[in-house]
């Protein structure tokens, strides 16, 4: 009975053991660090190989007949990433990726499959660059609007030069962590609960505001907040010039999408070179929103923005797309609402800037407007349930930014989805 409890303490102890170093012993020293890197997003691959496995044990305890292989249906191409796979941006270039691969022609047939486009030393696919070395490769996302050509002799040389960054020297790691390089601390991280992707981080910034949004006492589909000089800050490209309207902050929401029909009128030549007319149907989502501006002088701001014009002689905002609309004015606050649309309420709260997407924002009718995107796409922005983005002062020079995103699906599952 002893040998019995022995060799049953051992066996637990040896899987114990097993489990410690398959999912938890890692090298957190990373070697391969571009010294011009100024960012950097850091998976872990250990926990995210720890969250596929427990999510297949839980369905194969609901279901014997459940295959892991349903959670990873392709583990080709084989990669050979360490315990952490990491991504660095290159400032005025890019973000760059790089992991060992065990054969680069089996990898080329991986991307034919994908339908990835062949260039001359490189591949494409969705805008990502994708280069094949003997036994690594490097892909990138250039950044927009800069003449960084990523060509094979560029990427080689980003690489060239590298230095060593141990993780533990970070106050702490999520399962995905962005990392800001040049003042060595955490920004954002990213952690799975079951269909949650929870969302935590800290923001550093010169100076903050302390004028605090208001939020939609009823929820619409799609309800956003932010403080103006956040958005300075966040924005710098659509908020250029300093804030001389005087905006303290915004708030907006998107209460429906319609879908609408537009009768388009074209007109073409037979073959015998009549002229025909041909009537064509165009559909498009337009939102049915609100989005009211926070001001100390609210005078002064509708006299500017009559000034701009930015608002006609209709009275409507012109700034936006979506016409006609209407614009009010009441208790220090500037109100564009849609033509027909009622003013809903708001309320002061203790954000800085927030953000709440609502399921039904994107139903169905609406996901089948969205041509641009995939099956495969339209599908993951289907299985979105809730969003939910909170930013708070956590000093005057610190904002914390808490948050979640709950999906109907496995988010693992979807996202590896994507892939396959």
């Amino acid at each position: 009975m002893k040998k019995k409890i022995l060799l049953f303490i051992a066996l637990i102890a040896l899987l114990g053991g097993g489990v410690y170093f398959r999912f938890y012993s890692k090298n957190t020293l990373l070697t391969n660090v571009p010294t011009l890197a100024d960012k950097m997003l850091v998976l872990d691959r250990k926990a995210f190989e720890l969250e596929v496995v427990s999510r297949g044990l839980s369905e194969w305890i609901k279901n014997p007949s459940f295959s892991t292989k349903n959670l990873l249906k392709n583990t080709k191409p084989e990669f050979q990433p360490g315990d952490f796979i990491t991504a660095f941006h290159i400032p005025a270039k890019g973000w760059f990726f790089k992991i060992n691969i065990s054969d680069s022609a089996r990898f080329e047939n991986f991307l034919l499959e994908k339908k990835a486009e062949k260039r001359s030393d490189y591949w494409v696919k969705n805008n990502l660059q994708i280069y094949l070395f003997d036994k690594s490769l490097v892909a990138c996302f250039p950044e927009k609007n800069t003449d960084f050509q990523a060509e094979r002799e560029s990427i080689s040389g980003i690489f060239s030069q590298t230095k060593s960054l141990d993780l533990q020297d970070f106050k702490s790691l999520n399962l995905l962590t962005f990392l800001d390089l040049n003042q060595n601390k955490n920004v954002l991280g990213l952690d799975l609960n079951k269909n949650r992707i929870e969302v935590n981080g800290y923001w550093n910034f010169k100076a903050i505001s302390d004028d605090r949004v208001k939020v939609f006492k009823n929820n619409g589909l799609l309800d956003f907040g932010i403080n103006a000089i956040l958005a300075q800050e966040i924005f710098p490209k659509l908020f250029q010039e300093k804030n001389s309207l005087g905006i303290s902050t915004l708030s907006g929401s998107i209460r429906e999408l319609e879908v609408k029909k537009d009768s388009v009128l074209t007109y073409e030549f037979d073959e015998d070179f009549n002229e025909i007319s041909i009537n064509k149907v165009q559909i498009r989502l337009e939102p049915v929103y609100q989005i009211s501006f926070f001001s100390k002088d609210i005078d002064a701001l509708e006299k500017q923005f009559l000034e701009n014009k930015w608002i006609d002689e209709r009275l409507q905002f012109v700034k936006i797309p979506f016409l006609p609309n209407a614009v009010s004015k009441t208790n220090g606050q500037l109100n564009v609402l849609s033509k027909g649309l009622n003013e809903s309420v708001l309320e002061t709260s203790e954000f800085l800037g927030f953000l709440h997407y609502s399921d039904g924002f994107l139903n169905k009718s609406s996901l089948d407007q969205l041509t641009s995107l995939t099956e495969k796409e339209r599908k993951l922005a289907g299985d979105l349930e809730e969003i939910r983005m909170e930013i708070r002062a956590d000093s005057k020079t610190s904002l914390q930014v808490n948050g979640f995103v709950n999906m109907r699906t496995d988010p693992v599952q979807s996202l590896l989805s994507i892939w396959h």
